[in-house]
């Protein structure tokens, strides 16, 4: 397979930003694209828009961030402005977009990691220009691209399946329960405090390394609106009263007390007891709800609906860049308590929507190995 630098066969116009005097969100003058913030799946979303623009791509041309972050690409379905954080890659006529387009998100990681700066990562025009490509013919080009597309649209079906779900569990709530921010049925009202034990975790120091019992603990990274993330489990030293004060049981709620977004303090999700013994640090709050009154799964999502939101993110402080809530305002918050009954047909229908998304998601996954696998092979030139 042939191999050419991408400045030999593309036109590369770089970014630059216009004045800010020039932007404007009423739709006068061109689309003004920033950079990988723009990004949809395939195309970019317009945002604002420019009335002086100084670089122009056109429709067709691929996209491509070259700084914070390096790499994402998207491609141009009509004519727009693009600032100095994207650059505009305009095929030959001996370039299929569509492979090039694939050839790029292959090597996406590797264009990351040439990404340099002290205050941000920034690839060259030069790096740019001087990216290895590999270049079969054109209609070799095409019949590679019509077969990545077929198995990238397989996948593009199995995420918007996915996306559907998460709505279904939204509108679930809201047709058993109403609009969480006004309560047109009524639910009593109580707080935080009165149906559930609040409590702060353990503060990373210094001084632990000489405490007796090595656990797994949960940080921040770990807990997001009503799933949990445990890739990377981090462990550190407690006493034993530490670790009886702190141990985690299933169905316990966990609230993000400190976060540098505002709009993510209050985040929780339910331990699902998949790690034991396992504590939390100081800037995850314990909620033990009490289940006579309301169930743990009922009430994250209450906290994680807009109404829940709403009432965490006013009472957030910020201190020193960091916004964070308190176990006092924890416990002053308000959350609707419907029936313990219907909470339960809440929970059935929530556990039957998870196991249709598992399921969905399982097959992503095998959608996404086999798309890569192709992607392997077709830049390889074995497909």
């Amino acid at each position: 397979m042939n191999i050419v630098s991408l400045g030999e066969v593309c036109d590369i116009i770089a970014g630059q930003s216009p004045p800010s005097k020039y932007y404007n969100q009423t739709g006068e003058g061109l689309p003004f694209f920033q950079g990988k913030a723009d990004f949809g799946e395939l195309y970019p979303s317009v945002r604002m828009w420019c009335s002086v623009p100084n670089k122009i791509a056109e429709a067709g041309d691929i996209l491509i961030s070259v700084r914070a972050p390096v790499g994402p690409t998207n491609l141009a379905n009509q004519q727009c402005c693009i600032g100095r954080g994207l650059s505009a890659i305009r095929p030959s006529r001996i370039v299929d977009t569509k492979f090039l387009l694939f050839y790029l998100r292959f090597i996406e990681p590797k264009l990351s990691e040439q990404g340099r700066g002290s205050t941000f990562a920034a690839i060259t025009q030069k790096e740019l220009r001087t990216l290895p490509i590999p270049l079969p013919p054109l209609g070799e080009q095409r019949r590679i691209a019509a077969v990545l597309d077929k198995a990238d649209a397989l996948r593009a079906k199995r995420r918007t399946a996915v996306a559907r779900l998460d709505a279904l569990l939204q509108s679930t709530f809201l047709h058993l329960f109403g609009d969480p921010v006004t309560n047109p049925m009524g639910w009593e009202v109580r707080t935080i405090g009165e149906v559930a034990n609040v409590k702060g975790g353990l503060q990373l120091s210094g001084q632990r390394k000489d405490y007796p019992i090595e656990v797994p603990y949960l940080r921040v990274a770990n807990v997001y609106r009503d799933h949990l993330e445990l890739g990377e489990i981090k462990t550190l030293q407690v006493m034993e009263r530490e670790l009886e004060r702190t141990l985690l049981e299933p169905g316990d709620i966990l609230l993000v007390e400190g976060h540098g977004n505002p709009t993510e303090i209050g985040r929780t999700a339910v331990w699902d007891g998949s790690i034991n013994p396992c504590v939390h640090q100081n800037h995850l709050i314990r909620i033990q709800a009490n289940r006579k009154v309301i169930h743990p799964v009922y009430m994250s999502r209450y906290l994680n609906s807009e109404g829940g939101r709403r009432q965490l993110n006013k009472a957030g402080k910020t201190t020193s860049g960091l916004n964070t809530i308190s176990t006092s305002q924890v416990r002053a918050t308000s959350v609707l308590v419907p029936p313990i009954d219907m909470q339960e047909i809440y929970l059935a229908r929530v556990e039957t929507i998870l196991t249709m998304k598992e399921k969905q998601g399982c097959s992503l996954e095998v959608l996404d190995n086999l798309f890569h696998a192709l992607q392997q092979r077709a830049f390889n030139g074995q497909l």
